[in-house]
């Protein structure tokens, strides 16, 4: 049945658009190459025995930055624009929730562009036709399924990071300047590094030389000091640095958090800092590389300004 339904349809492999993304239900250990390499390998196989040749790699979009939304993801959005033509007639993908994990005003979306563009979706195991109403409430629901493993997921995963601070674990994937990320047994951790001298040196300076974050920064410039995450120091980069409690040997979660708002009928998130009286913190098992008493003043300056 689902052989000669693919016959009738006529489709030639230009015609379609692959896409292929990694999901949180794919297997941790593996990286996103890994497990974008293995669902490619599944849909050429597919292709090749219902098409007669594999999927052009120019039709191939493969999405390697995370994203819970449609505007997280650039290539889906590419594939959104490409459907808007006639030439191209069907999405090939390994399962329907890789278009979507995310809430249902995507899921709506989706669903009307392909509706309304007689875009097919193909999986390995069923063709969708949207404009059909059965395979529309189908698809939906798939859909749905995966939005609510989206949530199951981030509740489980927030559930063992608050555990993992809580343990005095860093569960930061970038370590703090002055830092490395080190891996003890199987928990991480931090470990100081040779710009630990000058975290030191900015604390001192902004405490006991009452230098301002651009003094600082200018000095660190002229002494050819290279900063971690920027091609040169700003003030911003000198304040994030005074008011990281990671230099206390503190360990912490929810730090800063994704808010979404309103703004000219769009939705936008934005990553706040929190309140510090919102933050979990626990104690690290890493070292300090501040002293409280130093840090705590630093503190105070900082408020007074």
């Amino acid at each position: 049945m689902y052989r000669n339904y693919i016959e009738e349809l006529h489709l030639l492999p230009d015609e379609i658009i692959a896409y292929l993304r990694k999901s949180r239900a794919d297997d941790p250990l593996l990286t996103v190459e890994e497990v974008l390499s293995r669902h490619e390998a599944i849909i050429d196989e597919w292709a090749e025995r219902n098409l007669g040749a594999k999927v052009p790699e120019g039709n191939k979009y493969r999405e390697v930055v995370s994203g819970e939304t449609i505007a997280d993801r650039p290539e889906i959005q590419k594939v959104l624009k490409l459907i808007e033509s006639p030439k191209i007639k069907a999405i090939l993908i390994v399962e329907v929730q890789r278009l979507s994990r995310g809430d249902l005003e995507d899921c709506g979306r989706l669903i009307k562009l392909l509706r309304y563009t007689n875009t097919l979706v193909i999986t390995p195991q069923k063709i969708y036709d949207l404009r059909d109403e059965y395979d529309r409430d189908m698809f939906e629901r798939e859909l749905k399924r995966g939005n609510e493993f989206l949530e199951y997921t981030k509740k489980i995963m927030n559930r063992g990071k608050l555990r993992s601070v809580s343990e005095g674990n860093y569960i930061g994937s970038v370590p703090p300047y002055g830092y490395d990320k080190v891996t003890i047994g199987k928990e991480k951790t931090l470990a100081p590094n040779d710009d630990a001298d000058n975290v030191k040196l900015i604390f001192h300076l902004y405490v006991h030389e009452h230098m301002t974050y651009q003094q600082i920064a200018n000095k660190l410039e002229q002494m050819g000091v290279q900063p971690k995450f920027v091609d040169k120091w700003s003030k911003q980069t000198v304040r994030s640095i005074l008011r990281n409690y990671h230099y206390i040997g503190k360990v912490y979660y929810s730090r800063r958090k994704d808010v979404t708002v309103v703004e000219n009928g769009e939705r936008i998130t934005r990553r706040l800092f929190q309140p510090l009286e919102n933050v979990i913190m626990a104690e690290g098992k890493h070292p300090a590389i501040i002293d409280r008493d130093l840090f705590e003043e630093a503190q105070d300056i900082m408020d007074n300004n």
